[in-house]
C-alpha cells in the first residue's frame, strides 16, 4: 500500500516484503525489486511535493516512475458487446463431487433446448460482424456440458459452419470434469481448441472429493481421457480444488500432475465453503497454509516447465473485472436465462436478480438483451470497490469473484483472501521478473495475514 503517495502517482505501489520491496507500477510498465531503505526512499520522494534528495542508483528507476501512465482498464462503453458466448448445455452432471458449489446433477438436470443454442451462436454472430472481432468464440461451462452430448456437438457444427459465413476462425473452450467415454475424448480433441479440467490430485484424493452419480471413483476414467487429449495435441489446464485436508500436500499433488500428465499449467483454487461443501466435511484451509503450499508448489511446476494460474493472482493481465462479470459476458443457462455470471444458472437461481441480463424469448425466437442490465453489470467493476483502491492488485485480481469475495458495492474490509492474493501475487511478479530464487522463499506466517487484510 501506499498511502503517501500524492495524487499524480496514485498507480504506484510500494509492497514492502521484510527487508526488500516491490516498487510497482503497473499501468507505467515498471516492477523493480530493491531493499527495504531504498523503498522507503522513493515512497517518501514521491510522496513529497518537491522531489527529494535520492541516491544516484535509484534515479534512473524515480525517472521510469515518472513516466506518463495507461489509462486504467475499465468496463465497456455503449451497446453490449460480448467477446464471446458461454453456454452451459446442462446443469446435469454424472458426478457428485463432494464441494460443488451449484450441486450439479441433485436438481435442474435439463439441457438446453437446440433452439436457444442457435440463438445465442446468431447473437454473437452478429456482435463478431457488427463490432469486426477477430473470431467467433464460444466457451461451456455447466455442470457438465458433455453430458449434454447433442448440444455440445450442434453447438459445434452450428458454430463453425456461421464462422465460415464470417471468414473468421471459430474458437471453443470448456470447462469439464473429463468423465467420459474414448469416443467423446478423441471428439473433443478433434473438436475444441482448450479445455479445463478439473482433477484434485492422484486416486486417493480424487476419488474422495470427486465421484461419479454412482458413487464409484473417477481418476482412472479421467486419465485415460487426459492420455487422449495429450495423444491428440489437445492442450488444457489442470484445475484442483484445495481443501484443508489436502493443502499440504500441494507440491505432491503438483509433481504427480507433472510427472503423469502433460498439462499446460496448472491451477490451484482454495475451496469455498458454499453448495454441496455444506453437506460434506471439507473445509476451506488456512489461508497462510494455503500460501505457503503454492509457493511450494509452484518450484515443483517451475522445474517441469509447467505454469501455475490462479483466477485472482494474475499480474500478466490489467482488468477492471476478475471475471468478465463487468466486461460485457454473455452467459446462455438451459432454460434461456441471459446473465453475466455462471451461477445464474437458470431463471429462480438465488444469483439470477444480480446478474441476469435478459432471456431468450420461447414466443418470439428471439434472445432479448437489456441495455439497462447491462449498464448494472458494468458498474460491477473494480473503480466500485472501496477495498480495492490503493492495492497493488486492483488491476489484477480487481476484486475477485463477485459472489465469494467481492460482491457488487462490497464496503467490507480486505478479508483474509485479500492477504493471499497480495502474498501471492507479490509471489507471481518476482517469478515473472527471473527473480525465482527470491520468489521460492516467498512466505505468509498466521500473524501476517490480519495485518495484510487491514
Amino acid at each position: 500500500m501506499c498511502p503517501d503517495i500524492n495524487e499524480a502517482h496514485h498507480d504506484i505501489f510500494f509492497e514492502f516484503y521484510r527487508d526488500k520491496c516491490l516498487v510497482y507500477a503497473p499501468l507505467r510498465n515498471v516492477a523493480a525489486w530493491v531493499n527495504r531503505t531504498a523503498g522507503e526512499m522513493l515512497q517518501q520522494s514521491l510522496g513529497n511535493a518537491l522531489p527529494g534528495v535520492l541516491p544516484v542508483a535509484l534515479e534512473p528507476l524515480r525517472e521510469q516512475l515518472a513516466q506518463t501512465p495507461r489509462k486504467p482498464p475499465a468496463p465497456p462503453e455503449g451497446t453490449f458487446a460480448p467477446r464471446q458466448v458461454s453456454f452451459l448445455p446442462t446443469n446435469g452432471c454424472n458426478m457428485r463431487c463432494l464441494y460443488c458449489a451449484p450441486a450439479a446433477g441433485d436438481r435442474d438436470t435439463g439441457v438446453m433446448p437446440l433452439e436457444v443454442c442457435e440463438a445465442g451462436l446468431r447473437y454473437q454472430t452478429e456482435v463478431v460482424r457488427q463490432f469486426n472481432y477477430g473470431s467467433l468464440t464460444v466457451s461451456l461451462f455447466g455442470g457438465e456440458p458433455f453430458c449434454a452430448w447433442d448440444q455440445v456437438r450442434y453447438i459445434v457444427e452450428t458454430g463453425k459452419r456461421l464462422a465460415d459465413e464470417l471468414a473468421r476462425p471459430f474458437i471453443i473452450t470448456a470447462d469439464t470434469n473429463a468423465f467420459m467415454s474414448p469416443t467423446k475424448a478423441h471428439w473433443a480433441a478433434q473438436n475444441m481448441n482448450y479445455l479445463v479440467v478439473s482433477l484434485d490430485g492422484p486416486p486417493s484424493i480424487h476419488d474422495l472429493n470427486r465421484p461419479s452419480a454412482t458413487g464409484s471413483g473417477t481418476y482412472d476414467a479421467v486419465a485415460r481421457t487426459l492420455d487422449i487429449f495429450a495423444a491428440e495435441g489437445l492442450g488444457y489446464t489442470l484445475r484442483c480444488t484445495v481443501s484443508a485436508g489436502m493443502v499440504d500436500l500441494l507440491p505432491e499433488i503438483a509433481g504427480h500432475f507433472c510427472q503423469r500428465f502433460r498439462p499446460r499449467n496448472m491451477n490451484f483454487e482454495p475451496l469455498m465453503r458454499t453448495g454441496r461443501c455444506l453437506e460434506s466435511d471439507l473445509k476451506t484451509p488456512g489461508i497462510p497454509q494455503y500460501v505457503n503450499a503454492v509457493v511450494a508448489a509452484g518450484k515443483v511446476a517451475r522445474e517441469h516447465g509447467v505454469g501455475l494460474k490462479f483466477g485472482m493472482v494474475r499480474p500478466e493481465r490489467l482488468d477492471c473485472s476478475s471475471c468478465l462479470v463487468a466486461c460485457d459476458h454473455l452467459v446462455l443457462a438451459p432454460d434461456g436465462l441471459a446473465a453475466a455470471c455462471y451461477a445464474a444458472d437458470h431463471r429462480e437461481s438465488e444469483y439470477a436478480p444480480l446478474f441476469s441480463l435478459g432471456a431468450y424469448d420461447f414466443e418470439t425466437r428471439t434472445l432479448r438483451i437489456d441495455q439497462k442490465r447491462v449498464e448494472l453489470m458494468r458498474s460491477y467493476a473494480v473503480h466500485d470497490i472501496p477495498r480495492c483502491q490503493g492495492c497493488f492488485c486492483q488491476w489484477h485480481c480487481a476484486g475477485g469473484c463477485r459472489i465469494h469475495h467481492s460482491p457488487p458495492y462490497c464496503t467490507d474490509a480486505p478479508g483474509a483472501m485479500c492477504a493471499a492474493t497480495r502474498r501471492l501475487t507479490l509471489w507471481r511478479i518476482l517469478q515473472d521478473m527471473g527473480l525465482s530464487a527470491e520468489a521460492d522463499q516467498i512466505r505468509l506466517e498466521e500473524e501476517e495475514t490480519n495485518a495484510l487484510a487491514a
